[in-house]
């Protein structure tokens, strides 16, 4: 699904990104219970989004080309960018 995506990391701008409508993932609680989270929709987008955090990328990289190009130049322009 594309749908519009944007983060905290980057603020104020938000790209159309590809994502899976489904997504699934497990893991430990705190106590060092199984959890296994899953959904479609907002929700979907959410894990996919969260999970890249946890991988080290942002979602920016997952852009089609031509958008990735578009948004590093708007980002360039943001006057959080060099602070």
């Amino acid at each position: 699904m594309l749908t519009d995506e944007g983060c905290l990391s980057v603020p104020g701008f938000t790209y159309p990104r590809q994502r899976y409508p489904w997504a699934r993932v497990s893991g430990v609680d705190v106590n060092g219970e199984p959890v296994v989270i899953e959904g479609d929709g907002l929700l979907a987008q959410a894990i996919q989004h969260e999970v890249d955090h946890l991988d080290g990328s942002l979602y920016i990289e997952g852009l089609d080309p031509g958008t990735k190009r578009l948004a590093m130049r708007e980002i360039r322009t943001a006057e959080w960018f060099r602070n």
